[in-house]
């Protein structure tokens, strides 16, 4: 009874497979547009050249194990639209950060709880800095925080363009920025490595077959109503580690942030890699929930 906010490009129809085969909750709302249908326009596409970054985001964390096609957390999500065609604004991400913790907002309402409390909100999403300097999000952030909700966000795919740069808002202070490792165990080597990443997940990447299987080692997930495809990105690490916060908030419903991050600190669900102790690529390790 665990619920993750994911802030992206909307959801999958409510009469899709990938709505039906991941553990999606009603009450999601639309910042882009300012409505309450998150759907993504991408995601009821016939091209095949279109692919919904919410949906597949989304599913990851909620896919149901019933060994069906794709498994994920099995915990549930509520979808909500802050990107469109064009992005997004810092202000709209704002407002749907204020509606998941229960905050007010813009809508004049806030996220259900009757599915079970949002713990974690998942942000897929930022805007790249060239160093770290002044993060927008910090007085929402702190009041989401002593909500007793974690944020986690993707610290960023520039890392060829811009190495040591930093994105927004995964290298905000309070929230958990999290960097990508691909089959080998490395870091992908797109993923933005800076002082603030704080763990690193599985996000993929294309250009390998590290199983052979004729596939570049993507990670797996719906991208339409429909359709599973591999994606890479720091954008598919964050919504492991997100997934893996609920569920130890479903061990222990008292867990709050602070608890997480302590945890993190000392490596209690992480196996460290690279050099010994926190490191810029992978923060205090890899996430291993065994």
């Amino acid at each position: 009874d665990i619920v993750v906010a994911v802030l992206d490009t909307g959801s999958p129809s409510t009469s899709s497979s990938a709505w039906a085969s991941s553990n999606f909750i009603d009450g999601g709302a639309d910042f882009y547009d300012y409505d309450f249908d998150p759907t993504d326009p991408d995601a009821l596409s016939d091209d095949l050249k279109v692919t919904s970054h919410g949906t597949h985001v989304a599913t990851t964390i909620g896919a149901k194990n019933d060994g069906k096609d794709i498994n994920g957390f099995g915990v549930k999500v509520l979808p909500l639209r802050v990107l469109g065609p064009d992005g997004g604004s810092t202000y709209d991400i704002l407002q749907a950060m204020l509606y998941s913790a229960g905050l007010p907002n813009d809508t004049g309402t806030v996220a259900p709880t009757s599915e079970g409390p949002i713990k974690v909100i998942n942000m897929s999403l930022g805007i790249e800095a060239y160093k770290v300097g002044y993060c927008g999000y910090t007085d929402v952030i702190n009041d989401v925080i002593n909500q007793g909700v974690t944020i986690v966000a993707a610290s960023g795919n520039e890392a060829l363009e811009n190495p040591g740069g930093a994105s927004y808002p995964a290298a905000c202070d309070n929230v958990i920025s999290v960097g990508s490792i691909d089959t080998t165990g490395a870091r992908a080597p797109y993923s933005t490595y800076n002082n603030s990443v704080d763990i690193a997940a599985p996000g993929g990447n294309m250009g390998i077959d590290e199983d052979g299987d004729g596939y570049g080692d993507g990670v797996a997930a719906y991208i339409r109503n429909e359709d599973i495809s591999f994606l890479q990105g720091t954008s598919m690490a964050s919504p492991h580690v997100a997934g893996a916060l609920a569920l130890l908030h479903s061990v222990d419903s008292g867990l709050n942030p602070t608890e997480i991050d302590t945890y993190i600190r000392e490596g209690k669900f992480t196996d460290d890699i690279g050099p010994s102790g926190r490191d810029d690529e992978y923060g205090y390790g890899a996430l291993n929930l065994s």
